[in-house]
């Protein structure tokens, strides 16, 4: 092994070694495991010689070492903090963002002053060595052998199993990717699914086209509703609003990022596993909920609390789904008094806004559908201000932030419910008010919510208020998602006609699947039929199996499959179904 093969295989070692140690997993550790460890050293050895073989001269030998080293310590201190593999598909997905001002602050949370200090000394430990030892030299040079390294390392990457080593299996999510094939596990049952996403629907209830509020709160975890911390509620405001209206307490976004949770809401179709519709479907050739309500007659208003529509794609894509006003919060952050911290515009100057422009659309006496995306929220949940830290007013770390920002965010809710009664919308519309996605508060000791697939990465409020239609109840033993949200409007302003939906109407309170998606981490596919839940890991193959009744916090996975648990397994192909359904409506260039 060559000199820049040495020092990559300490600092992967040492890295190991130090995860290892802080989580204590040596116990959990299989064969497998420690196979996967030593595959790292494998993809090591071929880089090294590749590099060293390769390179003409000693200081771009000392360069690549430099650099591949850097690469893989970035990407361990990701992993470690994050307990997110360094995925392609976060990287890929969300670079046209990454470098958005208010993404600063997570980066800051990821990477610390010592990470930077630590990789420094490691830089000096390696051009130490270069001056003082002739190891970088090319005393020996065989351009043949190092392509030959190259090759393995390319076919280990595609054919083996991912490493524990983060350079390598960063390029092995590369390969899967792009190379593994969705189709394939759509099975049968799915073959004709235009025909099952497509369908005559027939509301019981007369027509009545009420005004339509939807609420999508900002990363609003539904496991917190009712939950007291430190003597206080978590979400007060919820917990009286639920007594007003028709509620589900195993109610789940479709998956874990604002864009999709739109996607799910209004389009009523699944989530993609593999990037974000925003930019790989074109929403104007879908039936979405606000081109569906425009054509019976309805304006439709869209407000962003973020000040910057172009993040995600998100102007293009409301537009498209059928959206004829479009507002944001940046248009009152000027105005003497407005807060704003985080994200964005406190969220209830934007609720305050959001009812004023109702209040002028509604003047030409149509029904209004119109919707609000909140936004202080936001991870990493630690920008509230001082004074309006509640539950922890010396927050130490992410959880106690986590919960303050959640209260915070309830409290403001709070300020929305009093603008539409004061204004008489509240008793004479549907209220919906949802997640747009939960978030994880190290429940299983996760703090991205790219990093895996439990209930708190899924689980969010669902409240449907309609005075006049006598909507009640907490519905505890069937699910739904955020693609039951479409059928459901329209069920309860009594449309007739034909339905584009992965969902169905909640209003029966029928048993139905959810299907949630974790694009990363090697991505997690999940199907929930109360009180079962089944979860699928594709980068290893993995299943799991959980009873929700029994086992709420899923702590104790089923470890036999029963037949409930087998037929969920299947309904996997739906979620690749509706991607291939979805995609064949690709946008144009330019």
């Amino acid at each position: 092994m060559n000199i820049f093969g040495f020092f990559y295989s300490l600092v992967y070692l040492a890295s190991f070694i130090r995860y290892s140690n802080s989580l204590s997993l040596w116990k959990n550790y299989t064969a497998f495991d420690y196979g996967t460890f030593l595959l790292g050293f494998i993809f090591i050895i071929c880089l090294a010689q590749t590099v060293f073989h390769f390179c003409k001269k000693k200081y771009s030998r000392l360069a690549f070492s430099i650099f591949f080293i850097s690469l893989y310590y970035i990407g361990y201190i990701f992993f470690h903090r994050t307990n997110t593999a360094y995925d392609y598909a976060i990287l890929i997905d969300n670079i046209g963002e990454v470098l958005i001002p208010e993404n600063g602050a997570i980066f800051g949370q990821i990477y610390r002053v010592k990470d930077v200090v630590t990789l420094l000394f490691i830089h000096l430990i390696i051009i130490v060595t270069f001056f003082k030892s002739k190891k970088f030299e090319v005393s020996y040079r065989r351009p043949l052998l190092g392509l030959a390294s190259l090759i393995v390392y390319i076919f280990l990457v595609i054919f083996a199993p991912y490493s524990k080593e983060e350079l390598s299996a960063f390029a092995k999510t590369m390969s899967d990717y792009y190379l593994n094939s969705s189709s394939k596990y759509i099975g049968e049952a799915y073959k004709n699914i235009d025909s099952i996403l497509n369908y005559q629907f027939e509301s019981t209830y007369p027509e009545d086209k009420k005004d339509i509020i939807l609420v999508h709160l900002e990363s609003y975890s539904g496991i917190y509703i009712n939950k007291k911390i430190n003597g206080k509620y978590v979400t007060p405001v919820m917990n009286e609003l639920y007594k007003e209206g028709l509620s589900f307490k195993h109610f789940y976004s479709n998956s874990i990022q604002t864009i999709k949770g739109q996607y799910a809401t209004l389009c009523s179709l699944i989530p993609l596993p593999r990037g974000k519709a925003s930019y790989r479907v074109d929403s104007s050739k879908l039936d979405c909920l606000p081109r569906v309500l425009g054509q019976m007659g309805y304006t439709t208003y869209f407000h962003d609390s973020f000040g910057n529509p172009g993040f995600d794609n998100t102007h293009d894509f409301i537009k498209k789904s059928g959206f004829e006003y479009i507002k944001t919060s940046r248009e009152i952050e000027s105005k003497p008094g407005v807060l704003k911290w985080g994200w964005g515009v406190q969220d209830d100057f934007s609720y305050r806004y959001f009812v004023e422009n109702i209040e002028e659309f509604k003047s030409n006496k149509k029904p209004i559908f119109a919707m609000i995306q909140t936004v202080s929220n936001h991870m990493w949940f630690d920008r509230v201000p001082k004074d309006q830290k509640e539950i922890f007013p010396n927050e130490k770390h992410l959880t106690e932030a986590f919960i303050n920002s959640l209260h915070a965010s309830d409290k403001y809710l709070g300020t929305l419910i009093n603008e539409l009664k004061e204004k008489k919308i509240f008793d004479n519309s549907i209220i919906i008010i949802t997640g747009d996605h939960s978030f994880p508060n190290s429940e299983h000791g996760m703090k991205s919510n790219a990093a895996g697939a439990y209930e708190e990465f899924f689980r969010v409020p669902l409240l449907i208020i309609s005075k006049s239609q006598n909507l009640d109840g907490n519905i505890e033993n069937i699910n739904g998602s955020q693609v039951d949200i479409k059928p459901t409007v329209l069920d309860l302003i009594g449309y007739k006609g034909e339905v584009q939906s992965a969902g169905e109407t909640l209003l029966t309170k029928s048993e139905r699947s959810s299907y949630l998606v974790q694009p990363y981490n090697g991505t997690f596919l999940s199907v929930v039929k109360h009180p079962y839940k089944v979860i699928w890991n594709k980068r290893n193959n993995r299943w799991q199996y959980f009873n929700l009744e029994l086992d709420p916090e899923e702590r104790s996975p089923i470890k036999k499959e029963n037949k409930e648990i087998k037929a969920l397994k299947k309904e996997i192909g739906f979620i690749f179904a509706n991607e291939e359904y979805a995609t064949q409506f690709t946008p144009k260039e330019g």
